[in-house]
């Protein structure tokens, strides 16, 4: 039992780098790497994240492999942070108002993130100066702050996009949910893994990286240049009445988000007039 779900698991990890390369090819082949920018270099690193150990002959159990990585995963969770960005951008794309505001929310909630994770683990470090496992705790803290905040944000994204019926292209609202999917499952190994036992850490990342590869899967079969052209509408069927207003309670928001941001212009007038009766006085 053990040893079959070891196999299923090394299986599933060799064919995730994979599934992300032949990915990668389809979105420049159907040239939607330009629109889909940070996600085809997430891609990109996901597929050199897999080669490099195999290149530099890294075994998976050797300090030289863990090292590798502890320093690569970081980049991890800074795609994460741009896709999500790039999801504002293409989801919130007709609501200006509220996709500025949520990328500055999203960029104020990095840094508090950040600062969280340092405090709540910096003590606990402090105190256990010759504890070897002191950084790793400090690592383990920053990563679960971090994958909660864009679990937040994500689950935000998804409510907007389902809530309010939004019609998009269809490769957009795919790459939405299914992103979603992806992240949550990355989020499962993030938080368990590392606190399971044995023989459910293997179960759970066997999980974990089936539905992963089940969306990069999902996404090789259904992003296609065709699908920038059909606009489909999220989430359960409405009624054309319903949808239009909900867009205009989206747009309604939108505008009072814009106009609440929108700096007011300075009073020229009584500057003009001081200056002209300046040049009177003199």
């Amino acid at each position: 039992m053990t040893h079959s779900g070891l196999s299923a698991e090394r299986a599933l990890q060799l064919l995730e780098p994979i599934l992300a390369a032949t990915l990668l090819i389809k979105l420049f082949h159907e040239q939607l790497h330009r629109k889909y920018r940070r996600f085809s270099v997430y891609l990109l690193f996901t597929v050199l994240q897999a080669l490099i150990p195999v290149i530099l002959e890294l075994e998976v159990d050797t300090n030289a492999y863990g090292w590798f990585y502890f320093l690569s995963q970081p980049l991890v969770w800074g795609f994460g942070f741009f896709i999500v960005l790039e999801l504002f951008d293409l989801v919130l794309a007709e609501f200006k108002g509220i996709r500025s505001a949520a990328r500055l929310i999203l960029k104020v909630l990095a840094g508090v993130s950040v600062a969280i994770s340092v405090g709540t683990a910096l003590p606990s470090v402090l105190k256990n100066v010759h504890d070897p496992q002191r950084v790793i705790r400090l690592y383990f803290v920053a990563q679960r702050t971090i994958v909660i905040e864009l679990l937040f944000v994500l689950a935000a994204v998804q409510f907007v996009l389902l809530k309010y019926r939004l019609t998009l292209p269809r490769n957009t609202v795919y790459y939405s949910i299914g992103y979603a999917l992806y992240f949550t499952a990355f989020a499962v190994q993030a938080f368990f893994i590392s606190e399971l036992g044995p023989g459910l850490s293997e179960v759970t990342n066997v999980a974990a990286i089936s539905v992963s590869s089940g969306c990069l899967l999902f996404w090789i079969l259904a992003l296609n240049r065709h699908g920038e052209a059909i606009q489909i509408a999220a989430g359960p069927k409405v009624s054309e009445h319903e949808r239009a207003e909900l867009r205009a309670r989206l747009i309604q928001i939108s505008e009072f988000v814009t106009s609440v941001r929108k700096p007011k212009k300075p009073n020229r007038t009584g500057r003009r007039r001081w200056w002209e009766f300046w040049k009177w006085w003199r």
